[in-house]
């Protein structure tokens, strides 16, 4: 493999989770209607309301569709700090769509 920047395909793949501070070990859920699970305690939070540090958007190499976004979350309930995959595009799942749409909806709120 090169490291051609020209040509994506031939570049060695990145490690997003590498990008996310090394405190971050815990994991995260997107459930249906725009929530999200902690995975260490269980509690289950409207995305709306959850603590979103920080994201990193990457795309496929290969599939431009395979569009993947890793936030950092940590859980106000028991203070675990970790990331959550959401797939967006034409391929997302519906809970994955759901968080992705009341994370966006809390960047930019109604201005009513």
């Amino acid at each position: 493999m090169s490291n051609d920047p020209v040509n994506p395909v031939d570049r060695r793949p990145t490690n997003v989770a590498s990008d996310l501070p090394g405190d971050r070990e815990h994991q995260f859920r997107a459930e249906l209607g725009g929530f999200i699970r902690c995975l260490t305690c269980d509690s289950r939070v409207p995305a709306s309301e959850a603590t979103a540090e920080g994201d990193n958007r990457t795309e496929g190499a290969s599939d431009p569709d395979d569009m993947l976004l890793v936030v950092e979350v940590s859980c106000d309930n028991c203070g675990a700090k970790g990331s959550m995959n959401l797939g967006f595009g034409p391929t997302a799942s519906p809970e994955d769509l759901d968080t992705v749409a009341a994370l966006s909806a809390e960047d930019h709120p109604d201005p009513d």
